[in-house]
């Protein structure tokens, strides 16, 4: 018998991953839990009127930057609820899709004032925030861009070839 491809090693333990251990179920809760955080951390900077949203956050800025942070906890929520990695990769796809054409998109027209970022932490921690200057901020939209579409090719073919894998090779039930 022959060795394996690479591909077919990846493939293989990708489809023994797939179902999720209740660890890794919680682990997507604390994820959705952090997004949460970080989204009322945006809303209360806005409503509050810091000065991190310059006067070019309008509607659709608010759409596509707001959308992508709700979007993206779709895909933890789905693997929490179904506890599946492959079923919720094409939500994950979409998501990752939107993820990035907001923030070329926010990139372009940049509303954020960076200097304003770490307004509403308290003074003993603003040090977390406050070293992200607008050039560091577009350097990392850039940088999430380029990783964002090179995961989306991954996980496009991840999806493809672990569904192949598993209908060919069915888990076999679990003893009660």
């Amino acid at each position: 018998m022959s060795e394996p491809s690479w591909t077919e090693g990846v493939v293989k333990r990708e489809a023994a991953r797939d179902v999720m251990s209740m660890g890794q179920r919680l682990g997507e809760a604390v994820a959705i839990a952090f997004s949460l955080i970080v989204l009322l951390f945006f809303v209360a900077n806005q409503v509050q009127d810091t000065g991190f949203f310059t006067s070019s956050f309008g509607a659709a800025e608010m759409v596509l930057f707001y959308g992508s942070l709700l979007f993206g906890m779709a895909a933890p929520m789905l693997r929490l609820f179904l506890g599946r990695r492959n079923k919720v990769r094409p939500v994950e796809l979409i998501s990752t899709g939107f993820f990035i054409v907001a923030t070329s998109y926010l990139l372009y027209v940049f509303p954020f004032d960076f200097s304003h970022l770490a307004d509403l932490l308290p003074g003993s921690i603003q040090f977390l925030l406050d070293w992200i200057t607008n050039d560091i901020a577009e350097a990392l939209f850039g940088l999430a861009i380029v990783v964002a579409t090179f995961a989306s090719v991954w996980m496009a073919f991840l999806y493809v070839m672990v569904r192949d894998w598993l209908i060919r090779n069915p888990p076999s039930p679990k003893p009660q």
